[in-house]
């Protein structure tokens, strides 16, 4: 069942994101201006699951991450900083990410301005994101259920089940669509 095209959000988006040697960052958006200002945070990598698909032009990573917010990046260097121009889809709890970015390092300070000493790198990413409701916790609800399963009590995880079929169906498409052309 495909969705109504007026069920899609859809946003384009300009964030220049600057990495810290603490392993901060700080990300600024820059068009359209948000008025939110600068949210910084540290992003900590906790699986990975890199998957091969040899009929595929493209391979694919799942990954699993938390974000911690911080109330600003410390004295730490800057050591990086990506521009991000990015179109993003957003339907149910599924959002599509396609971003072209622009990567600058190393970086050095002139004055008040941070300077690229490197040549920049440009990239694209597609990101799928499985993106929860406010106050979530996949990891909560994922032990949680161990211990149900552990302890012979009856289990329902039709909305863990439900948020995952919808990323793996939206990957799915997408792979097709990308293999038909």
């Amino acid at each position: 069942k495909s969705p109504r095209r007026s069920e899609i959000d859809c946003k384009h988006v300009t964030d220049v994101d600057t990495y810290y040697e603490n392993g901060a960052r700080e990300t600024k958006r820059v068009k359209p201006p948000d008025g939110v200002g600068t949210r910084v945070l540290r992003k900590q990598r906790l699986a990975d699951l890199n998957v091969t698909c040899p009929l595929s032009q493209y391979d694919l990573r799942y990954s699993l991450s938390s974000e911690e917010d911080l109330a600003k990046s410390g004295s730490s260097r800057p050591r990086s900083r990506r521009t991000k121009n990015r179109q993003s889809y957003r339907f149910s709890n599924v959002v599509i990410d396609i971003t072209a970015v622009e990567l600058e390092e190393p970086l050095t300070s002139e004055g008040d301005k941070l300077v690229s000493v490197g040549v920049p790198q440009n990239t694209f990413e597609v990101e799928v994101e499985l993106v929860y409701p406010d106050g979530y916790d996949l990891l909560r609800e994922c032990e949680h259920i161990k211990v149900r399963k552990e302890q012979g009590d009856a289990v329902h995880t039709s909305s863990l089940h439900k948020l995952i079929q919808e990323l793996v169906d939206t990957v799915r498409g997408i792979l097709a669509a990308t293999d038909r052309k």
